[in-house]
């Protein structure tokens, strides 16, 4: 239950509450009815939310939610609580506001805004929920319905891993809307039983590499139909399990042509690893170097956009069928499964891989390559990941 304070409300006044431990109310003194409550969050930020408490004419006491301190100034607020009292009190109808029935885009500014001890992963949060859903959208008419058709729409245009962050995100921003009181309930409520929203089972399937004759039949045909930096891209990926932006970031000044290691800055989780790469990737290296000079980035000229246009046609023209059996894809990123594959095999060490791949950890790893190992080696593997 919050503590109550009684007191006249100026911008000193709400700065004096300090930062409490469980919420706190102040009451206006000015406007019977006025309060701003200030709740800790668990980011270790603090929410100041207008809210004010309307008798019905039946009598009935029912706190009502204005808008955010300080986008809301206090002379702002007691001009609106007046005005609201005022209109329940003959028992009119009284309309919403934008105050009071934000759009999803002011929402997520508020989110931001109100969680300073998690700004990074704030900050990601947000920009996904700006970049993946209607921001004119007033909260309030957002029903179950349209978060389902939203995630499907999600997993259409990109993936179910994608559209189950995102639709997660989201939850959580309703969700804390709907603790501050300005919703009424969370529409994108996660659950499993039926109740709400339910994920999609995006748990990773083996990944799709090349086999030993596919890779034969795609490099015979690479030198011919490929340009050259595609040709020198592709074979330094499968010599090294690099991704393709991580390549295409990749400068000389990384690149340690004596030792045959690479160093990648520019990583998915953002952690620079140094990894060795093949001989073959090794020679294309050096003879790349003295071509260009070693200066500036590895892949100069190099079209990323193109790279799923060209592998796709360097398939074709092998004889290779893009997908297999159960669905899955041949596309430039089986360049680096193939690598793990290959290494997984020939050392059975998932934490070697693991640290080469740059993966989060080794149960990444085991669920994509756990099956490639003897089987007791992998049925040991998966009981020390449970």
């Amino acid at each position: 239950m919050a503590k109550t304070v009684s007191t006249k409300l100026t911008d000193a006044a709400i700065r004096s509450a300090g930062n409490p431990e469980r919420p706190v109310e102040l009451r206006d003194h000015a406007v019977k009815g006025l309060l701003i409550r200030i709740n800790p969050l668990g980011s270790g930020g603090f929410s100041y939310t207008w809210k004010v408490v309307e008798v019905t004419p039946a009598g009935k006491r029912r706190p009502f939610t204005l808008g955010q301190y300080p986008s809301m100034s206090i002379a702002e607020a007691r001009k609106v609580a007046r005005e609201r009292l005022g209109t329940v009190a003959a028992g009119e109808v009284v309309p919403l506001s934008d105050a009071e029935d934000p759009t999803l885009g002011a929402l997520i500014d508020d989110y931001e805004r109100l969680n300073p001890k998690r700004l990074k992963s704030i900050v990601e949060i947000c920009r996904v929920l700006r970049t993946k859903f209607p921001q004119d959208l007033k909260a309030r008419s957002i029903t179950r319905r349209m978060v389902e058709e939203w995630q499907a729409a999600l997993a259409k245009a990109t993936s179910e891993a994608t559209s189950n962050r995102a639709i997660s995100y989201l939850s959580g921003l309703l969700g804390w809307a709907a603790g501050q009181e300005m919703l009424a309930q969370n529409p994108a409520r996660i659950d499993r039983f039926g109740n709400g929203v339910r994920k999609y089972d995006d748990r990773p399937q083996r990944a799709r590499y090349f086999s030993t004759e596919e890779w034969e039949d795609f490099n015979a045909v690479l030198d011919a139909n490929a340009p050259s930096w595609l040709v020198d891209l592709i074979r330094v990926a499968i010599g090294s399990g690099a991704r393709q932006g991580e390549l295409l970031a990749l400068t000389w000044l990384d690149v340690d042509l004596t030792e045959g290691t690479i160093h990648l800055t520019e990583t998915k989780n953002g952690k620079p690893r140094t990894v060795p790469v093949t001989e073959a990737a090794w020679e294309v290296l050096r003879n790349r170097a003295e071509e260009t000079g070693a200066k500036g980035l590895v892949f100069e000229g190099a079209d990323a956009h193109g790279v799923p246009v060209l592998f796709d046609r360097l398939l074709k023209q092998a004889g290779i069928e893009k997908h297999d059996a159960l669905g899955r894809a041949l596309s430039f990123r089986s360049l680096r499964t193939t690598m793990a594959s290959i290494l997984v095999q020939k050392t059975y060490d998932l934490q070697l891989v693991s640290e080469l791949l740059g993966h989060a950890g080794v149960s990444v790893t085991a669920a994509h390559y756990a099956h490639l190992l003897p089987h007791d080696n992998a049925r040991r593997m998966r009981e020390a990941l449970r």
